[in-house]
């Protein structure tokens, strides 16, 4: 076989047709992109079927430390043509990525290949096992589980095995049919766990392992079991099941992280061949039976010359051999042609396959440069050339954070990896420095930093001075700065501790133009602040914190963007990264009085917002949002009224936005996703012709009719030339409905159809762009 089929946490489904030589991304850019899991439907006559969950239950970091990185799916996604197009089942599909739903969370999913006459699937999700007979039209609730990890697995002969969690006890499941189980775990099976994966042996249908993490019992290395599970007789329970922990035969080193990375794969013609991984993987050729079979065959150090990276997260053996395995994880897919080799060989497989997460992104701040630097997910920090920024060159390993470009007369980057340590080296790499404050501390795994605009001297940094303390530090001379040399600590600018945890910043701004050295920076639980004269030793600190974030008790997110307008320091957009919350927050007086910015996106189907960025184009205000649906953006802040459309809606689509950088020069705008690395663009200047501002001469977007809509609508446009045109309709969270019209139309009066009947009852915004003009108009559907 050769082709193959992968997918990234957010970063959609992708194909291969030549052994992983090349990918194509397959998923629409407008379809959900969190693919988690992947199973094949193994029966002759239907291998072309394929399942995939969605949902990251345990993802890698969060700047928010009371809660984790979860990052919710919405369903199964379907295909009946061995990966080519992909469909969401609508029986999984809830649409409120506001609240938890059943199939928000699916970590595993198993076809039963022994059933001909049913399309039997098993899901496993963050709630329960599910089953469904008819390929995934209907599901029905299987076994009850506690919120958090659980597993399935279906051997070749039918029978299934899960794993559930119920009044924070751990069990183990067998059914021979799917809708009787039997709890067959033994009585020194652990009563608590965090996780626990499921292996079966291909070659003996009997035996089964499991793998645990936060085992409460032992033996076990730092809570981690292997347990050995044979079937003899009946249900498998008691007498008819035999186990044997072999948890203390683990490698002393092995780490799943709290269970972010775990796999166990057993070798299909080898029932003692087993392959278990957490940061590092390892393969034992007698069941880790004992110590003595077990050897490290990839992950730390990277395994060798970079072919493996650490953290794994899936695997897979070759249908075509026994000994061809396939290995993924945080850096994306290897394979080892033979995996019994005593001396590893990995080839790496990443070539095309762009599902990189990147926490941050920035450009030289000097116009037509085309220096970027980018900060990655477990991948470090990346040196690319713009446009398209093909080629990259890795300047720091790690978790690559926050960084920064100082201008060219400067000629420095600035790294960080995870927990704040901050790195300073010449763009050619040369003259690295390690400049991390000493006695710094309390710093977020994707920690803050920003150069000042003014003087790429002065650089601040969020650190504290201890376990509860969170302030600013200021360095003068960050070209020459150590650990020691010219790091301020700011007393004025400490946020303090919260009530029962630890408040940290996790946000900082400044401004650019006029009112010189004013900082804005925000916490993990909504406080805001606002430092006057930041370079000096005394800056004056104010709580401008908006009455909607609650004085700083905003439960379940943190404030994640402070873009300050660069032509006023008084004027700030505040991002506040929630659901179902009041997310932006806009000020024209320093935080004196806020307005809630969030316009055609607020409310409970709203998205989480997660940066801002504004700018001017050739006068005209163009502000950008990374959201959990992609890029969107607007030409006024008018408060509930604010229109906010997407961008880039067939380049990057609804993928996840966690950082974007502007420069001013030649308008170019970099956005980091999260999952499908970075996008460029330069801007041309726009006109919102519906918001009154200057448009260009006899541009013009009228109104749909008839409005309100039950059926279909028309609505007219005029062009004053002959250019390409964008007509498009989005729901009110910004999202992208239909393409109304598209391509190069003549000048002169235009008509387009709105088909309505598909719709839900709602409000609509119809967005026109024409040359360097937008224009937006609102229509109403009704049933």
């Amino acid at each position: 076989p050769t082709t193959l089929l992968a997918g990234g946490v957010d970063g959609g489904m992708w194909r291969s047709t030549n052994v992983g030589a090349s990918w194509s991304l397959q998923t629409a850019p407008a379809q959900i992109h969190s693919t988690t899991c992947i199973s094949q439907d193994r029966r002759a006559g239907h291998t072309d079927t394929w399942y995939v969950g969605t949902g990251e239950i345990r993802g890698s970091t969060t700047n928010d430390t009371r809660w984790g990185a979860l990052y919710r799916g919405d369903g199964i996604l379907k295909s009946t043509d061995a990966g080519v197009t992909w469909t969401l089942l609508p029986s999984t599909i809830s649409g409120t990525p506001q609240v938890s739903d059943n199939f928000d969370w699916v970590i595993d999913v198993a076809t039963n290949p022994a059933n001909a006459a049913q399309d039997e699937v098993l899901a496993a999700t963050y709630n329960g096992i599910y089953r469904s007979l008819d390929g995934g039209g209907s599901w029905v609730a299987a076994l009850a589980s506690d919120s958090g990890f659980t597993d399935v697995a279906i051997a070749a002969t039918g029978v299934m095995y899960a794993v559930t969690r119920g009044s924070g006890i751990i069990r183990v499941w067998r059914s021979a049919n799917g809708s009787t189980w039997t709890n067959i775990g033994p009585a020194a099976f652990p009563t608590a766990a965090n996780r626990i994966v499921i292996g079966l042996a291909p070659s003996n249908t009997s035996v089964a392992y499991f793998f645990v993490q936060g085992a409460n019992n032992s033996p076990a290395v730092a809570g981690t079991q292997l347990w050995k599970y044979t079937y003899v007789s009946g249900d498998g329970s008691g007498a008819g099941g035999v186990w044997d922990n072999r948890g203390g035969n683990l490698p002393t080193d092995i780490n799943t992280q709290a269970g972010y990375d775990m796999v166990c794969h057993i070798k299909p013609d080898d029932e003692d061949f087993v392959i278990v991984g957490g940061t590092n993987l390892y393969r034992s050729t007698n069941g880790f039976a004992t110590n003595l079979a077990t050897t490290t065959i990839g992950g730390y150090p990277f395994y060798p010359a970079g072919n493996h990276h650490p953290d794994l997260h899936a695997g897979a053996f070759s249908p075509a051999s026994s000994t061809v395995y396939y290995s993924a994880g945080d850096g994306g897919i290897s394979k080892a042609p033979d995996i019994t080799l005593p001396t590893m060989v990995w080839t790496s497989l990443d070539h095309g396959y762009n599902v990189t997460q990147f926490y941050s992104v920035s450009i030289a701040p000097e116009g037509g440069s085309d220096v970027l630097l980018a900060g990655a997910q477990d991948n470090g920090s990346w040196l690319g050339n713009l446009p398209g920024a093909s080629d990259w060159t890795q300047v720091y390993g790690a978790d690559g954070t926050i960084v920064a470009v100082a201008p060219i007369g400067d000629d420095r980057i600035y790294t960080q990896y995870q927990s704040g340590p901050i790195e300073r080296q010449n763009r050619d790499g040369t003259n690295y420095v390690n400049m991390t404050p000493a006695g710094s501390t309390n710093q977020l795994f994707v920690n803050p930093i920003v150069l000042d605009p003014h003087s790429s001297a002065l650089l601040y940094y969020a650190a504290g001075v201890s376990a509860s303390s969170s302030r600013i530090w200021r360095n003068d001379n960050a070209p020459l700065a150590t650990t020691t040399t010219g790091w301020t600590s700011l007393p004025a600018t400490e946020v303090g501790a919260g009530s029962g945890y630890v408040r940290r910043i996790s946000a900082v701004g400044i401004s650019t133009l006029n009112d010189a050295n004013v900082l804005y920076y925000g916490a993990t639980d909504g406080i805001v602040m606002r430092a006057a004269n930041a370079n000096t030793a005394t800056p004056t600190v104010t709580n401008i914190t908006p009455p909607g974030l609650a004085g700083g008790m905003a439960w379940g997110g943190f404030v994640r963007c402070l873009a300050v307008d660069p032509t006023d320091a008084n004027r700030v957009l505040l991002a506040f990264g929630n659901y179902n919350f009041q997310s932006l927050w806009y000020t024209t007086d320093g935080g004196a009085t806020w307005t809630d910015e969030e316009g055609n996106l607020a409310g409970p189907s709203g998205p989480s917002i997660r940066w801002a960025s504004m700018f001017y184009v050739a006068g005209q205000l163009r502000v950008f949002l990374g959201t959990s649906i992609g890029v969107l953006s607007t030409t006024s802040l008018t408060g509930a009224s604010t229109v906010w459309a997407q961008e880039a809606s067939s380049e990057i689509g609804n993928v996840i936005i966690g950082y974007m950088a502007y420069r001013e020069s030649d308008h170019t705008l970099a956005v980091g996703t999260h999952g499908r690395g970075v996008f460029t663009t330069q801007l041309a200047p726009t006109s919102d012709v519906a918001g009154g501002t200057a448009g260009r001469e006899r541009l013009a977007l009228g109104a749909s009719r008839p409005n309100p809509a039950r059926g279909d609508a028309a609505i007219a446009y005029e062009l004053p030339r002959e250019e390409p045109v964008s007509l498009r309709l989005y729901d009110v969270a910004g999202r992208e409905i239909a393409v109304l019209a598209s391509g190069q139309q003549r000048g002169g009066r235009h008509e387009a159809h709105i088909g309505t009947a598909r719709l839900a009852s709602g409000a609509y915004i119809v967005v026109l762009k024409a040359g360097g003009a937008i224009a937006t108009r609102r229509i109403l559907v009704t049933k």
